[in-house]
């Protein structure tokens, strides 16, 4: 079967961020069981020919106007003559669906958005979601869809089915529109080197001495974009909290940057170390750092804290690999993140709120026994989750 997946910014920078990731996860379930996959994405400017080890074909942009379409597109889908496409989709995609009537061959929808309600973003603050509007324009926008617009889009066939990575948006899609009986669940797989047994405490210790830290510090650690709504800058205000009851309380920032927009977030981050004097305390490491480093670098810490405000794509591996690695977890209650780190698996606070952040950090410091059985739960939710064998087999169900 040749099989097409349309979705914008498939570029080698994003390989490994989700939802790319989760495309070429879904893309190489494919390919191993004997289909022709290709991609077609924006980006005409762009040189790279493939992603994934795949062949890309790009248009100077995959968005059409609301209601009209992108005749470009659909052309460009018609003439590779694939067997089946898989569309690439969030909330704000319906408002373009139609195009879906010029397309032959039959689509399923591929949905890696959260879906917040509105009492979710006005807690956030309109203005700083505007502000910050790379991540959180696009949910406003969502909250517009009408639901009878994402049943109609199925109920006409446009879409045969609509594939989501979890329960959570599983649900919530259903209560705007989509039919039950449409949305299937492929949970994306973690890496199974995150599973591997890790180093000692001697190594440990030594690569917590290479950033300047000491044995008796208790060490938190973040790793990710350093976007505000992903929740650093709360991170480091927690920080500034928890120190002055625990001055031994350190912070270890392994800062992700892939464009421009990650440059003026993580300056942000750095000029309010600055501002809270917590130089001596945080440590930021900018970059993309190699997966061996990464995973030696938060084994060295003692706990790790994802205070997620939004989640920019759903099931954040994140979250699953930090598990993954037995090191107790702190997050949030937004989206996805109850699924996936329940209560006794995880310390979740709300959104935003600094000094229950703080209070988490706290309790993990003086706590080494609930750190333990934070560690334990959340290595077993972790392994449970799903396994790159069930991934594959449930892509390849879905087109067979």
């Amino acid at each position: 079967m040749k099989v097409c997946i349309v979705s914008s910014g498939l570029e080698a920078r994003n390989r490994f961020v989700q939802p790319w990731q989760y495309l070429a996860e879904g893309a190489e379930a494919l390919s191993r069981n004997g289909h022709q996959v290709y991609f077609i994405s924006d980006g005409s400017e762009v040189e790279e020919k493939e992603f994934a080890g795949y062949p890309v074909e790009r248009l100077d942009t995959l968005q059409g106007w609301p209601l009209l379409g992108n005749k470009r597109l659909a052309r460009l889908v018609n003439a590779g003559s694939p067997d089946l496409v898989l569309w690439h989709l969030g909330l704000t995609s319906f408002m373009r669906l139609n195009i879906l009537r010029h397309i032959s061959p039959p689509v399923i929808g591929i949905f890696t958005s959260p879906i917040y309600r509105f009492a979710e973003l006005r807690r956030l603050g309109i203005a700083r979601l505007i502000r910050h509007h790379k991540l959180g324009i696009v949910h406003l926008l969502g909250l517009l869809v009408p639901s009878r617009l994402v049943r109609n889009t199925v109920s006409r066939g446009w879409l045969k089915r609509i594939v989501v990575e979890c329960a959570t948006t599983q649900a919530k899609l259903a209560q705007r529109g989509a039919p039950a009986g449409s949305l299937q669940i492929i949970r994306p797989s973690i890496d199974p080197a995150w599973y591997q047994e890790q180093p000692g405490r001697a190594n440990c210790l030594l690569v917590r001495e290479e950033y300047g830290f000491t044995a008796d510090d208790f060490v938190v650690g973040y790793f990710g974009a350093p976007a505000a709504l992903r929740g650093l800058p709360a991170l480091v205000q927690a920080i500034n909290l928890a120190t002055q009851t625990n001055p031994r309380i350190r912070l270890l920032v392994l800062s992700r940057m892939l464009n421009t927009v990650n440059q003026r977030d993580h300056d942000h981050v750095v000029e309010l170390v600055k501002e809270y004097h917590l130089e001596q305390q945080v440590r930021i490491v900018p970059g993309m750092l190699t997966r061996e480093r990464l995973m030696q670098s938060l084994s060295s810490c003692d706990a790790v804290a994802l205070p997620f405000e939004l989640v920019p794509s759903d099931v954040p591996l994140s979250v699953l690999e930090t598990m993954a690695l037995g090191i107790p977890l702190i997050t949030t209650d937004t989206a996805c993140l109850p699924e996936l780190a329940p209560e006794g698996v995880s310390l979740r606070v709300s959104p935003g709120d600094t000094r229950r952040l703080a209070e988490a950090i706290l309790i993990l410091a003086d706590d080494a026994a609930l750190r333990q059985k934070l560690a334990q739960a959340g290595r077993e939710r972790a392994l449970a989750w799903t396994s790159a064998d069930e991934n594959y087999r449930a892509w390849n169900n879905l087109v067979e």
